[in-house]
């Protein structure tokens, strides 16, 4: 077990509406994009998707298709568009500034990054084509600093080892969303989350896919300290870990997972999702509209966390776990539907 850091303040909320869009790079001094070796040039720019806002809804979007060159739409900003292979992904990073939004051509980009700066990646193909790959050697992607706002969008992380978050590991005060992405094949051995491990500021994933991971605890996610999280039409299915096979939410986490499922997750203990806090923290869960084939609830035993459950579908064993709230409308599989 590592060494915790002191309790993190919950976030703010995320502005999505600036941080849905493209965001203009500047670069003092930059005359031409096309010049640098990692960056596309415009007669070979993909479609890229951009979300916009929907029925005046701020959070609502609807995916269009673009093409942008460097000198084209004021408005929208500049989108840089990074090649795949070498370390052309690494370098943008290293040479963009603030608010920039990278967009990653089909194929793989070297992984074992480090994020010090609020900032897009999207991939230019769906998620499937564009993979981020880690060496074995750490997480895919990391995230450090306080007081960032980054976004991930349709791209593959893979290939990740480390101690917590093989894929994904968040350590800063800030807000990370994750939308379409896909986490497959991460480890993380000693701490768990090994597609994804957070223990500050706030996460939101949205339509994402966690699929063959595995930790010590929590093989698809580990929620961790005093942080905020939210996930949103996700599957998670058939990761691994001794501990809690799909999610470990611990210590002073307020969680909320929506129109979720979870297949195939167990850890060695038989455990799909784990949560405890401690003496002076207790997490918070809420689960709504989810759909679990199979695990036990594990709640505590030492600080159990308050967890509601409302028109989910889960294992019958699940309803007479303690703190746990019905919240109406609930399926206890093997039992007749709640009235």
């Amino acid at each position: 077990m590592t060494d915790r850091l002191p309790p993190d303040p919950l976030p703010r909320t995320m502005d999505r509406r600036r941080f849905g869009g493209h965001m203009v790079m500047q670069l003092a001094g930059l005359l031409s994009l096309g010049s640098l070796p990692w960056v596309l040039p415009a007669s070979q720019a993909r479609a890229e998707p951009q979300r916009k806002p929907v029925s005046g809804r701020p959070g609502s979007h609807r995916k269009e298709r673009f093409v942008s060159t460097p000198a084209q739409s004021k408005s929208m900003g500049v989108v840089i568009l990074v090649k795949a292979g070498a370390d052309h992904l690494a370098q943008a990073l290293a040479a963009c500034t603030k608010g920039a939004h990278l967009s990653l051509e089909a194929g793989e980009h070297a992984g074992d990054l480090t994020i010090d700066k609020s900032v897009t990646l999207a991939g230019a193909a769906g998620a499937e084509a564009v993979v981020i790959r880690g060496s074995g050697r750490g997480p895919v992607l990391r995230i450090d600093e306080d007081g960032l706002a980054v976004r991930l969008q349709d791209v593959t992380l893979a290939g990740g080892v480390a101690e917590a978050g093989g894929g994904l590991a968040v350590f800063g005060r800030g807000t990370v969303s994750v939308s379409g992405c896909i986490f497959s094949g991460n480890q993380a051995g000693m701490l768990g989350g090994g597609g994804v491990y957070a223990r500050a500021g706030f996460l939101q994933m949205e339509g994402c896919r966690l699929t063959g991971n595995s930790g010590r605890q929590g093989g698809a996610i580990m929620l961790d300290m005093a942080m905020k999280a939210e996930l949103l039409r996700c599957r998670v299915e058939d990761n691994r870990a001794e501990i809690a096979g799909a999610l470990r939410v611990a210590e002073g986490v307020d969680a909320s997972i929506k129109g979720s499922t979870f297949k195939g997750n167990l850890g060695q203990d038989g455990c799909c999702l784990k949560a405890s806090g401690t003496r002076s923290r207790q997490p918070k869960l809420v689960l709504e509209l989810c759909d679990v084939d199979q695990g036990t609830l594990v709640n505590g035993p030492e600080i159990p966390a308050q967890i509601t459950l409302k028109n989910c579908k889960v294992p019958a064993s699940w309803k007479t776990v303690t703190s746990v709230t019905d919240g109406g409308g609930n399926t206890w599989k093997n039992q007749k539907p709640a009235q």
